[in-house]
């Protein structure tokens, strides 16, 4: 091959490896706008309760999310606080979030409400706010008289707060001190069973809270497969595949 050969062989070379390189860079610059989206900025914090209970001060509040550049707020909505039973508001914690609702709307950040508590009038349990009764689907027991109750609270939250539009229903819950029955720590769910009732709380919340509210969304956090805490007791992974198949069309409870 004469050094014309050559030359044309090596230019492209050069073509292919320059094309190759502009693409990368391109593919990682437009992966690191994703990933580093302002959009996706956001912090949790329960502002109305600890207004209402801490007289925590609202305009800091405010000031502060504004001066972080905060997109997203979690907000923490115990259903013990927020509700007095099933379908009636406390109105001190309700009128307390429609002004930071609001206030939120109008510096364009957004609201995400989560639940995770599970108040005496809604388990027959007291004392306890996060032990449900042992799993039993019979019609008229105790858990599936439960379950009603929780979706009927999920409704009347979406109801009343049609705003907030994306709702995080439970929180960790295959952390025993979040999920766990009413002789906890005498006695506990196996994994499967804390799987099977996750995924129950996860149907009936997300049939009230579109009952309440047609255009809201909602979400769980992905369960845990690795333990990375004493108390933070893994799902199996076959549970877990079973929630990523999870829907409202597809699930109940048997």
């Amino acid at each position: 091959m004469g050094w014309r050969g050559w030359l044309i062989l090596f230019l492209i070379v050069i073509l292919i490896l320059g094309s190759s390189i502009a693409y990368l860079m391109l593919y990682n610059e437009q992966t690191y706008r994703q990933i580093c989206s302002p959009e996706l900025f956001g912090v949790g914090e329960p502002i109305t309760f600890r207004h209402v209970k801490e007289n925590l001060s609202l305009q800091q509040s405010f000031e502060a999310l504004q001066l972080l550049g905060i997109r997203r707020l979690r907000e923490w909505i115990w259903m013990g606080a927020f509700l007095i039973n099933e379908t009636t508001l406390n109105q001190t914690f309700a009128e307390t979030l429609n002004l930071v609702v609001s206030e939120m709307m109008a510096s364009n950040i957004t609201v995400m409400g989560m639940a995770h508590d599970f108040p005496s009038w809604m388990t027959c349990i007291e004392g306890d706010l996060q032990a449900v009764p042992y799993r039993d689907t019979a019609p008229g027991s105790d858990y599936m008289k439960f379950l009603e109750r929780y979706r009927e609270s999920w409704k009347t939250l979406a109801a009343a707060f049609q705003n907030i539009t994306f709702w995080e229903i439970g929180n960790e819950f295959n952390i025993d001190a979040f999920l766990h029955p009413p002789d906890f720590p005498k006695s506990n769910f196996s994994l499967q069973e804390k799987a099977d009732i996750t995924t129950d709380l996860l149907y009936y919340g997300s049939l009230g809270v579109h009952e309440g509210n047609p255009k809201a969304k909602n979400c769980f956090r992905r369960p845990r497969t690795r333990q990375w805490h004493s108390w933070n007791r893994p799902f199996p992974r076959k549970a877990v595949c079973e929630h990523k198949k999870w829907s409202v069309a597809k699930h109940k409870p048997r």
